[in-house]
């Protein structure tokens, strides 16, 4: 969220906000499986999130999922910098 001016604000997430920030490996993992939970609710073709594995370093978040959704299932792999 905030990143591109071309889409609404409405739309996305901080969790570039999370890198570097200091908090525990716990804590961060549990904050990006809640905001990806999160950016990925409002949209009707999904039906849910899972399997998360989240890698991060001071310097970059990548987080894979699974999407659930009305087609199947499909694997997400994204990197946050």
């Amino acid at each position: 969220r905030f990143k591109h001016v071309c889409y609404s604000w409405d739309f996305g997430s901080e969790i570039f906000i999370l890198i570097g920030s200091g908090y525990s490996r716990a804590a961060v993992e549990s904050e990006v499986q809640r905001l990806v939970q999160e950016s990925l609710q409002p949209n009707p073709y999904i039906t849910g999130v899972k399997g998360f594995n989240i890698n991060f370093d001071n310097e970059s978040l990548t987080v894979d999922f699974i999407l659930e959704t009305i087609f199947g299932e499909t694997e997400v792999s994204r990197l946050a910098y």
